[in-house]
């Protein structure tokens, strides 16, 4: 790992032993195509196992694996039959489809009533350290769109502004060490929205309905997140969402928030007159 601009921590994809392949549990959105991407270009063959939600990754892979909810045992079956011994996941899986499957055990780990992400994540992890299996960091995959600290777009906040920012990094860091979620939506000092199952753009929808002009929204990720399983992110669709229910500004962790497009992003949000920044 490197020191970026900022002071920031910055992250460099893991030079494989000659030969090796990394195995990509691929959901949806472009993170998983960035990975797969990096990992190449670092010298990996990457083996992608794509869940319905993903894109097309057969030209950025060595091969394809379709599965769906609960297919973990496929996956660990080509795992050691291929002899791989790296893993990553990426890409986003809502997890209303947990409680909209008709499966009683949709993740395929055992039948854990609890489907909480940590409960989820530590069966994940243990099931793949007892098979010797490495749970990569995915951020070693995507150093060049992380955040870097600073005001990431001409339109700066103000100072109200800023202060309902430090009000929602309190709040938000709180509620994500409770696994309950990453976003929230302030304004005046007041919390207006809260992220649940429902994801960062629907809470941002909902807050800045209830705010009005001029919200603030802070996404963050609990002081112990465990980036092998999730990194924070935001891209062109949450700017939309932003601009459509008329915040103001978009404050997020620099070195732990992944911004897909970044150039898009940020262009979009100058475009609407909004404020994307990202504090260390």
């Amino acid at each position: 790992m490197n020191e970026g601009r900022g002071g920031e921590t910055e992250m460099n994809v893991m030079a494989p032993p000659e030969g090796s392949t990394l195995g990509l549990i691929a959901a949806g959105g472009l993170t998983p195509l960035l990975v797969a991407r990096e990992a190449r270009a670092g010298g990996w063959r990457v083996h992608a196992f794509a869940t319905e939600e993903s894109l097309d990754l057969s030209a950025e892979v060595d091969l394809v694996i379709p599965v769906q909810l609960g297919d973990a045992m496929i996956i660990m079956d080509h795992l050691s039959r291929v002899g791989i011994r790296a893993i990553v996941l990426s890409g986003t899986l809502p997890k209303a489809r947990f409680f909209q499957s008709t499966l009683s055990d949709p993740v395929g780990l055992g039948g854990a009533f609890d489907w909480s992400d940590h409960t989820l994540f530590h069966q994940a992890a243990t099931l793949l350290d007892a098979q010797g299996i490495r749970l990569l960091d995915q951020r070693q995959f995507l150093g060049p769109w992380l955040a870097r600290v600073g005001n990431l777009t001409q339109h700066r906040p103000t100072s109200s502004q800023e202060t309902e920012i430090a009000r929602g990094f309190s709040v938000a860091r709180q509620l994500a060490r409770l696994g309950v979620g990453q976003t929230v939506v302030v304004k005046h000092g007041v919390v207006l929205a809260a992220e649940a199952v429902e994801g960062t753009d629907e809470t941002i929808r909902r807050g800045c309905r209830l705010g009005g002009p001029g919200t603030v929204v802070v996404k963050v990720a609990a002081e112990n997140h465990d980036f092998r399983f999730d990194v924070p992110s935001i891209g062109p669709t949450t700017i939309e969402a932003l601009a459509e229910a008329r915040g103001a500004v978009l404050a997020v962790e620099a070195s732990r928030t992944l911004i897909v497009e970044p150039e898009v992003t940020v262009g979009m949000a100058d475009s609407r007159g909004l404020a994307l920044v990202a504090r260390g």
